[in-house]
């Protein structure tokens, strides 16, 4: 399946109905291409990202994920500019 801007833009519209509004509490890196953010809005939201070419996905979960303590550069400057942030329309 090809990421294009219809995908992008129906992941955008399902995502911000639960999470607009939420302050982005955590970050965490599970892999050298999967992270999840943990979203405070009424309720602790768990969203996993993978950004592997091959499997790429974006859901919410309840598991408990052993964390990676690897801290790749893309992660650092991730966790630096939208830790503690808002997620705005």
């Amino acid at each position: 399946m090809i990421l294009d801007n219809l995908v992008t833009n129906t992941l955008t519209k399902e995502l911000i109905k639960y999470i607009k509004g939420g302050k982005i509490e955590r970050i965490a890196q599970l892999s050298k291409d999967c992270f999840i953010l943990h979203v405070w809005n009424k309720k602790l939201f768990k969203i996993v990202i993978s950004l592997n070419a091959q499997t790429y996905r974006i859901c919410f979960t309840d598991k408990n994920y052993k964390l990676n303590n690897q801290g790749s550069t893309f992660f650092n400057h991730l966790k630096k500019s939208i830790e503690s942030g808002t997620i705005v329309d």
